[in-house]
């Protein structure tokens, strides 16, 4: 595999474990305007991950899904976290710090691996900026 198609992976990767993961907070979140707000981010992500999907087929390549184990460990700290405080400003955060980390991470995978597609990379900074406006969309909530 060469690194365009390991971004294109890891961009799936992102993006799907995003929609699984503001999936499993909406169902713990109680305030509508921001249940509203989850599911067009979750809409946005399923979007990326769509896209990387098609560029990876475009190569011939098969998404892989996330270990199991990660799945797991997010559930389970989403349900703990979602235990303690279900409040929206509780829920923007564990997002707002769960979206920081996923574009500290995209921005670690781009300056490793400099040598993939103007459209990788661009999917790539797209990304980067809807995680970005996502977040700040969030910081309305906490209080």
């Amino acid at each position: 595999m060469n690194t365009n198609e390991e971004m294109l992976q890891f961009l799936y990767k992102s993006a799907s474990m995003s929609v699984d993961t503001t999936a499993r907070v909406i169902a713990k979140t109680h305030d509508a305007r921001l249940r509203r707000e989850l599911n067009e981010q979750k809409d946005g992500y399923r979007r990326f991950a769509d896209d990387a999907v098609k560029g990876l087929k475009s190569h011939g390549l098969t998404p892989q899904d996330n270990p199991l184990m990660t799945k797991l460990m997010t559930n389970v700290g989403i349900s703990v976290n979602t235990m303690i405080d279900s409040t929206p400003s509780h829920i923007a955060e564990i997002m707002i710090n769960g979206t920081n980390m996923g574009v500290l991470k995209m921005n670690k995978h781009l300056n490793r691996n400099k040598d993939i597609s103007e459209e990788t990379n661009k999917l790539c900074r797209e990304l980067i900026d809807f995680q970005k406006n996502s977040a700040t969309k969030l910081e309305a909530y906490l209080a």
